[in-house]
């Protein structure tokens, strides 16, 4: 598909190379005009009448929107070609034990946690989980599901459930999930309140779904109990099977670079030092991806790591000419 023409002085063969680029997108990836006219910031009447030729106003002007939107859309494609692709779930030792959290939640069942630092492979160690095993729901909560009967919701959109009603929706989720061997997954779950949490425990008291929560240090505090070791005893109390690991280990930083062909020694040093700062594997990974793309086409170096790496760190301006803003 060539690129759009760049002048704004759209005659009418400038606007019918325009509307077959458009057509050949339409049949290329199975879009509709209402998609089109969604990405290009066209309202959906004007674009469907400018394709058809039959837009009573400045067509010239329409044509112009279009081409620009064209141009940008091939520019952003061609950048993300570009861009290196990470290496897809690793069994890394640490993967292995929350692996094993899982599994022990779901099999017992059990209220287990995993409780970590950022990067270090959670998430994705629970997204592999439920793609593997049967009968997993995965939910990830944020401010907005902080609550019982939000994030109640949030498990109910992912087993497809249309109940609404707060008070039935605990009831049906139970329905569905009573003698399946079912997990709740809950990520993030340092976002859910002491009351979501207890609501989720009654699933597991009532309905025998096993539960787990993966989150940050907050999510830990609840399980030992609250400030006193008695605050929140009746949650705390039943967790069973659970890991905390605040870093990555040696072995779980060494897979991930051999996965990315990491051979060069120091390179590899660096991307270590990498991975053992906040942010772990997944700034390693955010480096090399970014590194990748820096080195636009020839071999990455370590240069590139590093110029990458100061890039994801460098603190914001604060204004102009070193001023505040």
């Amino acid at each position: 598909m060539n690129k759009p023409d760049d002048t704004d002085d759209f005659k009418a063969a400038a606007q019918d190379a325009l509307r077959g680029q458009c057509r050949a997108i339409l049949d290329e990836e199975g879009l509709k005009q209402s998609d089109l006219a969604r990405e290009s910031g066209v309202a959906y009447g004007t674009f469907t009448a400018w394709m058809t030729g039959n837009y009573a106003g400045r067509n010239d002007r329409i044509a112009a929107e279009v081409a620009r939107w064209l141009k940008a859309r091939i520019e952003r494609r061609a950048a993300v070609a570009e861009v290196p692709r990470a290496p897809g779930f690793l069994r890394t030792p640490s993967a292995e034990g929350f692996l094993q959290v899982l599994m022990m939640a779901q099999v017992l069942p059990d209220i287990s946690a995993i409780v970590g630092g950022a990067g270090i492979g959670k998430t994705m160690a629970a997204r592999h989980y439920r793609e593997t095993s049967p009968n997993v729901t995965l939910v990830t909560a944020n401010p907005s599901t902080s609550k019982a009967n939000t994030i109640l919701g949030a498990v109910a959109e992912e087993l497809r459930l249309t109940e609404r009603n707060s008070t039935r929706l605990y009831k049906s989720i139970g329905a569905k999930l009573v003698d399946a061997q079912a997990l709740i997954v809950v990520d993030e779950a340092q976002h859910l309140t002491l009351g979501a949490l207890e609501q989720l425990r009654a699933l597991h008291d009532i309905y025998g779904v096993g539960l787990a929560f993966i989150g940050n240090e907050t999510v830990h505090g609840l399980l030992s109990g609250g400030r006193n070791g008695t605050e929140h005893a009746q949650l705390s109390s039943r967790f069973g099977y659970r890991v905390v690991q605040r870093k990555p280990r040696e072995r779980d930083i060494e897979m991930l670079l051999d996965a990315w062909g990491v051979i060069e020694a120091e390179e590899r040093k660096f991307l270590g030092m990498i991975g053992r700062k906040p942010g772990a594997l997944r700034a390693v990974t955010k480096a090399l991806r970014l590194a990748g793309l820096m080195a636009e086409g020839r071999p990455r170096d370590l240069g590139h790591i590093r110029a990458a790496y100061e890039r994801q760190t460098r603190a914001p301006e604060t204004g102009a000419e070193g001023g505040k803003s």
